[in-house]
């Protein structure tokens, strides 16, 4: 009796890996079999109905997609139009044009935000660290000197961390995307002013996530 139970739970494992789970934002599940990922939706079938409709679900409302081959995608980044992948023919992802334009912008922003955490990490953390090092070092356990060198080590240390750690990440993220200028030609006027047309490729590459844009504009000085 034992041996059957055992058998009926190890196939009960079995059937409930072998679906995908739609995980939403709101923290609820939807068991099912993912048909296609694309722009900014999912298309899927209920598992307790496979022969029946399909449905589509917005990405903007999913979190993470755990499929039956064990494979995770996450998507807890998609909001506000930031990232908007699609499956081409070729299962390569990619983001729109408007998603890659909104995204330059904003890492734009993140990179001096980067910068100067991670040198206010270095300056504020990494002055606490030093002061407390010199004043442990001059102490000894029955000194306040000794007190007031352990706690600056104990709040300077995170913070030296953090600011390297989080800065860190914003330039990097920063560094995914590269501004081409494919041509540039400027032209003055006797008056002075100059117009500049212009075309630039903007590209986006990450771990399976690549894609790129070409862009015109046109540019005038008085």
């Amino acid at each position: 009796m034992k041996h059957l139970l055992f058998l009926m739970l190890l196939c009960c494992a079995i059937c409930a890996s072998a679906q995908d789970v739609i995980v939403k934002k709101d923290g609820s599940t939807v068991v099912c079999r993912v048909l296609e990922v694309k722009n900014s939706e999912v298309a899927y079938k209920l598992w307790t109905d496979l022969n029946g409709s399909s449905y589509i679900m917005d990405l903007s409302l999913v979190s993470a997609i755990n499929y039956e081959s064990g494979k995770k995608e996450s998507f807890s980044d998609i909001t506000e139009n930031k990232y908007l992948p699609y499956n081409q023919s070729d299962g390569e992802r990619k983001i729109n044009d408007q998603a890659l334009m909104i995204m330059d912008y904003k890492t734009n922003g993140e990179k001096w935000k980067g910068i100067a955490l991670i040198t206010g990490g270095i300056i504020i953390g990494g002055g606490m660290i030093g002061a407390g090092g010199a004043l442990a070092a001059q102490g000894d356990w029955s000194t306040s000197r000794l007190t007031a060198g352990v706690c600056l080590l104990i709040i300077g240390t995170p913070c030296f961390i953090t600011g390297l750690w989080k800065g860190g990440k914003m330039i990097r993220e920063y560094n995914k995307i590269r501004n081409y200028a494919l041509y540039q030609q400027e032209f003055n006027f006797k008056n002075g002013s100059s117009i500049t047309p212009h075309i630039d490729m903007l590209q986006y590459k990450d771990k399976g996530l690549n894609t790129q844009t070409i862009g015109m504009g046109l540019s005038y000085n008085f």
